[in-house]
C-alpha cells in the first residue's frame, strides 16, 4: 500500500486550510516530492503519495483528490510497454484537467502532461545536467505561479528528453539548450521539464547512482561541477520551489472552495 503524508498539523499552526487531499505520483523512490513536498505541506496539503513504479495502484479517476502531481523517472513519456503506469498516468492528468483541478508535472510528469494533449514528446534531442539558467516567456508575467518571480531561475536539470508545448498552451520559461522548460494548459494544469523539487540530499543520490565512473562526456562533466552548483545554486532553488509550491496549493485550495 502507498504511504501516505500528512501536514494537517503544521497547517493547522499557519491558519490553513488542512483538507486538501493532494495526489502525488512518483515512479521511483530517488525522485520523490522533495522540497516541492515540503511547500505542499506547509500549504494545508495531506499528500497521497503512490510509488507506481513499485507497483503501487493508482486511483481509477480524480475522486477524492483535488490536485495531481506527476514526478520524474528515467523512462520515456512513451514506453507503456516497459511501464504499463504511463497510459494511466496520462488518463488521471486529462480526468483531473477536464475537472478543472489543479494539475503540475515535473520533468517525466511534464512530458506526460504533453503526451496527455498530444504534443510530441521527443527523446534524446535535448540533453542536460545540472543547474542551468532558465528565462521566462512573455506569459510567464501575468502567470498565477511565475508573476512577479526575477529570472533567471538557475534550477536543476536531469534529462535526455523532452517536450513540445501543446496547441492552446502558454509557454512559460524557457532556456538555451533547451527550449521548453514549461507551459501552462488552461488556468491550472502546469508542465515542468526542470527539477525544482530537488533537495541537495536528492541530487548526491542521484549522483550517486552512478555505480561506477560514468564514460559519458556529458556525465563526466556533470559529475566534476556539481558540487559547485550545489554550493551556488540550491539554496535559491529551493526558495522558488517553495513560492511556486505554495502558490500552485493556493489553486488548488480556490478550487475546492468553488
Amino acid at each position: 500500500m502507498a504511504a501516505a503524508r500528512t501536514g494537517t498539523a503544521r497547517a493547522r499552526q499557519i491558519g490553513y486550510d488542512s483538507t486538501m487531499d493532494v495526489l502525488i505520483i512518483e515512479h521511483m523512490d530517488t525522485a520523490g516530492p522533495g522540497a516541492l513536498g515540503d511547500a505542499l505541506e506547509a500549504a494545508g496539503a495531506r499528500l497521497d503519495l503512490r510509488d507506481a513504479g513499485a507497483g503501487d495502484a493508482l486511483p481509477a479517476d480524480d475522486a477524492g483528490h483535488e490536485g495531481l502531481v506527476v514526478l520524474g523517472g528515467v523512462m520515456n513519456a512513451n514506453d507503456d510497454d516497459a511501464f504499463p503506469h504511463l497510459a494511466a498516468c496520462v488518463d488521471l492528468i486529462r480526468a483531473f484537467h477536464a475537472r478543472g483541478k489543479p494539475v503540475l508535472g515535473i520533468c517525466l510528469g511534464g512530458q506526460l502532461i504533453a503526451r496527455a494533449f498530444d504534443a510530441t514528446v521527443w527523446r534524446d534531442r535535448a540533453r542536460e545536467r545540472g543547474f542551468v539558467p532558465i528565462a521566462h516567456a512573455q506569459a510567464a508575467a501575468r502567470d498565477a505561479l511565475l508573476a512577479g518571480l526575477a529570472p533567471p531561475h538557475w534550477l536543476m536539470q536531469w534529462h535526455d528528453d523532452s517536450f513540445d508545448v501543446p496547441a492552446g498552451a502558454a509557454r512559460l520559461m524557457t532556456g538555451e539548450a533547451c527550449r521548453n522548460q514549461a507551459f501552462r494548459i488552461g488556468q491550472a494544469t502546469y508542465a515542468f521539464q526542470c527539477h525544482f523539487e530537488v533537495t541537495r540530499t536528492m541530487v548526491e543520490r542521484w549522483v550517486a547512482s552512478f555505480k561506477a565512473p560514468p564514460t559519458d562526456p556529458i556525465d563526466i562533466d556533470f559529475v566534476g561541477r556539481i558540487d559547485d552548483e550545489l554550493t551556488r545554486h540550491i539554496a535559491a532553488s529551493m526558495a522558488f520551489c517553495d513560492t511556486v509550491g505554495r502558490r500552485w496549493a493556493a489553486l488548488v485550495a480556490a478550487r475546492r472552495a468553488a
